[in-house]
């Protein structure tokens, strides 16, 4: 199953737990479909993005206004990976892991209820805190659909140091 939308995901969320059967997020419900971005304001440095956007292409589409979302993790999850499983590589040491980059999430739950925290922008304190609950998850509480993430600007410059010993 691959939804393509939000209302879709939810359907088929609710059709299995009306018939009992169990779905495992990334085996019997992939998100590939779900990979746009949404919304993204360059001068608040936040993007709104669904859930099987890979990372290279979400960084792809950042750089060209001047910014990144700062995960590094091994390989090329989906956004929705990285925050379900808690990914993060070299870059956490100094911008945090997903659960400090993300602002705000829409979720199906169990039954297909569509439920959704936080906001778009940094400083927010508008209901209880899912997207913080959700990192780190597996999945096991809901399906992430769409995340509002925190960027960064890009490095001014790169360097690389190598010590031979």
């Amino acid at each position: 199953m691959r939804p393509t939308s939000l209302e879709e995901a939810a359907a088929l969320v609710a059709a299995a737990s009306r018939e009992g059967r169990t779905l495992r997020i990334g085996a019997d419900l992939a998100t590939d479909g779900l990979d746009r971005v949404l919304e993204h304001e360059t001068g608040d440095l936040t993007c709104t993005v669904e859930a099987g956007l890979r990372l290279s292409a979400l960084q792809g589409a950042l750089a060209g206004a001047g910014q990144r979302l700062s995960l590094d993790p091994p390989g090329d999850p989906t956004v929705g990976a990285a925050i379900a499983g808690r990914l993060s590589g070299p870059l956490s040491h100094r911008f945090g892991t997903p659960r400090d980059l993300v602002l705000g999430v829409t979720l199906v739950l169990g039954d297909g209820t569509v439920a959704s925290s936080g906001g778009k922008v940094v400083k927010n304190v508008a209901g209880y805190d899912l997207g913080k609950l959700v990192c780190g998850s597996e999945g096991r509480l809901a399906l992430i659909v769409r995340a509002s993430l925190r960027l960064h600007p890009l490095p001014v410059a790169r360097t690389t140091l190598v010590v031979e010993s």
